[in-house]
């Protein structure tokens, strides 16, 4: 709903039900695969999939986050945002002094640091190099915590983090859906470079 808002493109219902026999089937379902699609006036493409799953031989072990965000431009290989969501919260005084608010547990934070070194994909585009290559730009843990003080999680470090270091979280619940809005509203009106500019590369690539 938010990416749809944000991009002013309607939700196509054939994404999120299908008729049968009998009756109307809900295709958002737990372990099953579901793609919502929107395309764009700048000829961007964006996928939102729930309960993807990534194995074959690019994978050593198969890798299944809850969400994924794909951007697909023009001239660009894909660029993906990652969503995991954990329903736990710590709230120790040794956790918020580290990274100055309630959060996530720091295995969670862990795992998408795995799932962004783990999913690769083929370039999409001409390239002498055959070689998979990273596609999350950026990923976040949703977990379930209002922002008691007025924005005082825009100061934490699980908030600055997403952009610095590309893994973060972001709280999210039914009355708490600004942080998630404000991140995909910056990364929807970004183009294929200045998301690119965002991947981290490896100090190889860059000498």
């Amino acid at each position: 709903r938010i990416v749809s808002e944000v991009l002013g493109k309607p939700i196509h219902s054939t994404d999120l039900l299908t008729i049968q026999q009998r009756g109307l089937q809900i295709l958002l379902q737990k372990g099953r695969q579901c793609n919502v699609k929107f395309d764009t006036d700048t000829k961007r493409t964006i996928t939102l999939t729930y309960n993807p799953k990534f194995s074959g031989d690019n994978y050593l072990v198969p890798q299944q986050p809850d969400i994924l965000m794909t951007m697909d431009d023009p001239g660009w290989p894909k660029l993906q945002l990652l969503f995991d969501a954990k329903y736990r919260i710590d709230t120790t005084q040794q956790y918020q002094d580290q990274y100055g608010t309630p959060g996530p547990p720091e295995d969670a934070l862990n795992v998408l640091h795995r799932y962004r070194d783990a999913i690769l994909e083929k370039d999409g585009i001409k390239s002498e190099s055959k070689r998979s290559k990273r596609s999350v730009v950026q990923a976040a843990v949703l977990f379930p915590s209002h922002d008691t003080q007025q924005n005082q999680f825009s100061k934490s470090r699980l908030w600055k983090s997403l952009d610095k270091l590309g893994v973060g979280a972001v709280p999210l619940l039914p009355g708490e859906t600004k942080y998630l809005e404000e991140w995909l509203t910056a990364v929807l009106h970004q183009g294929g470079w200045d998301l690119a500019e965002r991947v981290i590369p490896h100090i190889a690539s860059d000498q």
